[in-house]
């Protein structure tokens, strides 16, 4: 659990990176970018799920719409997060166009910053 914690303390810089990384770049290197920002949002769904059992073993296994919902039931709005799962699963379709791209870019870093932000309110940390 503690490891979780230290991950979700570094997610603020790795949104901020996310952030000035995808900025100006051509419209054929966003589905990478979406690409990492899905992978970090689910490393953040996994951390908060965690800290919010205070189980890893209930964690471990369980589908990221399953890991939604708990997170759902623990505090965190969880909609943007599961609107760019729900867009990524047409991975082909999405590719295709660069606004697509764009908007699950931002519904990542949404997703993300929710959890960000419930993390700083129920740690007491600032996010």
């Amino acid at each position: 659990m503690e490891r979780s914690r230290k991950n979700l303390e570094t997610f603020p810089n790795h949104v901020a990176t996310l952030i000035e990384r995808f900025v100006d770049k051509p419209d054929t290197a966003l589905p990478a970018f979406v690409r990492l920002a899905g992978v970090f949002l689910k490393g953040a769904v996994y951390s908060a799920s965690i800290v919010v059992t205070s189980d890893p073993e209930v964690v471990i296994g369980k589908s990221i719409a399953d890991l939604l919902e708990l997170l759902g039931g623990g505090g965190v709005y969880i909609q943007p997060a599961a609107d760019f799962f729900s867009r990524v699963d047409a991975w082909d379709e999405l590719t295709q166009d660069p606004e697509q791209c764009r908007e699950a870019f931002g519904l990542a870093i949404q997703g993300m910053q929710n959890i960000n932000e419930w993390f700083a309110a129920t740690s007491g940390d600032v996010a």
